[in-house]
């Protein structure tokens, strides 16, 4: 006879084993189950403009630093380019998902 289980998460009845969609490593688990409290209720680019509004805040924050410690200012300043990199990185993928989605 095969394996027949409910599953806890979405109360319905699976046969060979767990729910399909609650099983270890698909995309539906990795949204219910978020490593760094990733808020799964906004489309992926709000997500993505919100990552890059944060590493903008930083790098500003780094560039005030090294204004405030003119000594640091030349090491931090590599520091602000790779977060730039960083924030033009995003910025493609996230138009992308923007038309995709919306």
């Amino acid at each position: 006879m095969a394996d027949v289980g409910k599953c806890n998460d979405c109360e319905t009845w699976h046969m060979g084993g767990p729910c399909p969609s609650h099983r270890w490593g698909t995309p539906e688990w990795h949204r219910a189950n978020p490593i760094f409290w990733v808020d799964f209720k906004y489309k992926p680019d709000v997500l993505i403009e919100d990552i890059r509004s944060r590493l903008a805040h930083i790098r500003g924050e780094i560039s005030d630093i090294g204004q405030g410690y003119p000594g640091w200012q030349e090491q931090l300043k590599s520091v602000e380019g790779a977060l730039t990199c960083c924030l033009i990185a995003l910025y493609e993928p996230m138009t992308e998902m923007k038309k995709v989605i919306t």
